[in-house]
Formats: structure tokens, sequence, C-alpha cells
């Protein structure tokens, strides 16, 4: 793959700098790229089908084109990407009555302090890159001992996975 970074550069540029690139940082979007890259051409890329310049172009920008909407709060549908939060779901739309706010802060209240604005965000819609985007990387224990070549966006898929375990462990029930 080192042998491809600078291809893959030139294609995340192209792509920021388009209509369909999303506004975000371009160094963000390299990382994500990288980490694609790298991941396409462990699983998919056969080298008897063709070039390994041909393939990232055909199917790179795809792959970092949703992991970049999904970190954004995105969902791609049919008709192009839509906010995962005014998504209907089908259905009856929900109405909450005020007994479901109660519950809910009933349900609340049985967290553990660290992980009650966690729930709530949860609640709220909120992913958990977003979670973790807001409390900072540094929140996390694994953080300290972190080599500092570590692209953030590996970092942030770290602490991501830490906070899922962390919520699943506080969620089961303690006998």
């Amino acid at each position: 793959m080192n042998l491809h970074l600078g291809f893959i550069h030139s294609l995340v540029f192209r792509w920021c700098n388009s209509p369909s690139g999303f506004d975000q940082e371009t160094d963000e979007v390299v990382n994500i790229a990288y980490i694609e890259a790298e991941r396409l051409l462990r699983e998919k890329y056969d080298p008897k089908q063709g070039k390994v310049t041909t393939f990232l172009r055909s199917y790179l920008m795809g792959r970092v084109e949703y992991q970049v909407g999904k970190d954004l709060g995105l969902r791609k549908r049919s008709d192009g990407w839509k906010d995962a939060k005014q998504l209907h779901r089908g259905g009856t739309p929900y109405n909450p009555q005020p007994s479901d706010s109660l519950e809910f802060e009933e349900l609340i209240s049985k967290l553990h302090p660290d992980f009650k604005e966690v729930a709530r965000d949860l609640a709220e819609g909120r992913s958990l890159l977003e979670i973790v985007k807001a409390m900072g990387l540094d929140s996390f224990d694994f953080y300290d001992g972190l080599d500092e070549d570590v692209p953030i966006a590996e970092a942030r898929e770290i602490a991501v996975a830490e906070l899922r375990q962390m919520m699943q462990a506080e969620l089961r029930p303690h006998t």
C-alpha cells in the first residue's frame, strides 16, 4: 500500500474539492482513505484482475464517502444522503407521552454517573463517534499509552469500541 500513498492522496484531494465531497478536513478524509484502502486491498483486491490503481480508483472513494457520511450522522438513500435523525423509519411516527420521559429518567438514574450523559446523547440519536468527538480522546484510559503515530481516525475507532464495551458492561444485569 505504501507504493500507492500519493495516488490515494490525489483521489482524496480531487474528491474533497468536488461538489459531492462533504465539508470535512482533508487530513481526516486522507486518514479514512488509508484505512479503507488497506482494508480493500487486504480483503477484496485480486492482482489477477487488474492494477491496484484501477481497483482503488473504482472502489476506494465510494467506501470513503460512505464512511464520512456515516460519521457525520447521515445515511445513504437512493435519492441522496439524508440526516439519520430525520429519516422516517416507517410505521406510525413516535409521539412521546409525558410518562415516557419519567420512565427514561428512571432508567438513567440507575446508570453509573459517568454513563448518564452518554445514554442521554444516544437517546437523542447521536452516534458513538459523535459522542467520542465531543468527549475528547483524552477522556479514555487507552489514550495515555497510545503511540503518537496512530492516526486520529484510528484512535477514535478504538475509543468508540471502548465506549461501546463499557456501555454494554454497564447495561448488563448485575447479579
